[in-house]
């Protein structure tokens, strides 16, 4: 966490792709971690006895969501619940894609 608290005026601070429970990601939220990345992709569901990093982004009000909304990701209605549980002004909508898509198979630079 100090690490965190170092960097967060310098840096956005980030959560994603992470196994964090509840704890450790409040934790960090509140040392400065202001962003979470690919809400739902690549981290344990949002639980009832074990809300993770989902719930504490939903406890942290200055933590904003990444949503990669293509309709593959995500399904659409979590798309519609996180808008309610988060509010629009704290959704980021992204795309998972990089310069590449779209080409034709090759190798690029």
């Amino acid at each position: 966490m100090d690490f965190i608290r170092e960097l967060k005026d310098e840096v956005m601070i980030s959560l994603g792709h992470t196994t964090a429970d509840y704890n450790c990601a409040k934790a960090a939220m509140d040392a400065g971690a202001a962003h979470v990345t690919h809400l739902f992709n690549a981290m344990p569901p949002f639980a009832h006895r074990d809300p993770g990093v989902i719930g504490a982004a939903l406890d942290t009000e200055n933590c904003m969501a990444e949503l990669i909304c293509d309709g593959y990701h995500i399904h659409p209605s979590m798309i519609r619940a996180a808008f309610k549980m988060f509010g629009e002004e704290r959704i980021c909508l992204i795309s998972d894609s990089m310069m590449a898509t779209g080409m034709p198979d090759g190798t690029y630079e």
